[in-house]
C-alpha cells in the first residue's frame, strides 16, 4: 500500500508539473525576479546563508512568465541551500550578444545573450546521475521527488532558453541562457 501511495503521489505531481506550464507572459525584470526568489529563501532559511549578487544592470526586460521564472530561481536557490556543505551562494547575471548555444534537442544553434549563473560550494552532484539530472524523478536528495530541475529545464526550454550544469573544483553551477525576447509572442 505504501508503494501504491508513492506511485499515486508521483503521478499527481507529474500531472501538476505539466499543467503548470501555461504560456502567459509579461515583460519582466530578471533581477526583480531573482530578488523575489531570494526573499522566499529568506523566509524559509532565515538568512542562514550568504549570497553574493553580481548583477549586470544593462540587461533589458524580457518576455517570460513571471511566476515560472521565479519558481525556477527558487528551486535552484533551495537546492544550493540544501547542499549543506556551506552557506555561500553566488548569483551572476550578464548580457553578451555573442553567446550562441548548440541545442542537441532542437538541432540548431540558439542566440542566447542573457546568462544567469547560480553557484554554490555544496556537496555537488554525483557524476553517475549528472547526465540525467534534468529528467523527472532524478535527484540527489533522498527526501525530494526529483522534479525541481526537470521543472526548470522544461520552463527554460519552452521559453527558448537553455540550462546547463557546470562543475569546477568544489563549485557546482547552473547556467541559464535566455533569449532577449520569445519568438512568436
Amino acid at each position: 500500500e505504501a508503494e501504491t501511495s508513492k506511485i499515486k503521489n508521483y503521478v499527481n505531481k507529474t500531472l501538476n508539473f505539466h499543467n503548470d506550464t501555461s504560456p502567459k507572459v509579461d515583460r519582466i525584470n530578471i533581477h526583480e525576479c531573482i530578488i523575489e526568489a531570494i526573499e522566499t529563501l529568506d523566509r524559509k532559511y532565515f538568512n542562514t546563508y550568504k549570497i553574493l549578487k553580481d548583477f549586470d544592470p544593462s540587461i533589458p526586460k524580457i518576455i517570460f512568465n513571471r511566476s515560472h521564472i521565479i519558481k525556477c530561481f527558487e528551486n535552484l536557490l533551495f537546492n544550493a541551500c540544501e547542499s549543506k556543505k556551506n552557506n555561500f551562494i553566488s548569483i551572476t547575471t550578464r548580457i553578451n550578444h555573442n553567446i550562441y548555444v548548440r541545442s542537441a534537442d532542437l538541432q540548431q544553434v540558439l542566440k542566447l545573450p542573457i546568462h544567469i549563473k547560480i553557484s554554490d560550494e555544496g556537496d555537488g552532484i554525483d557524476e553517475n546521475i549528472e547526465k540525467f539530472i534534468f529528467y523527472p524523478f532524478v535527484g540527489t536528495k533522498s527526501s525530494a521527488d526529483g522534479l525541481g530541475l526537470a521543472y526548470i529545464n522544461t520552463i527554460i526550454s519552452k521559453n527558448g532558453g537553455f540550462i546547463k550544469l557546470e562543475k569546477e573544483k568544489n563549485v557546482t553551477a547552473f547556467n541559464i541562457y535566455l533569449p532577449l525576447k520569445s519568438e512568436g509572442r
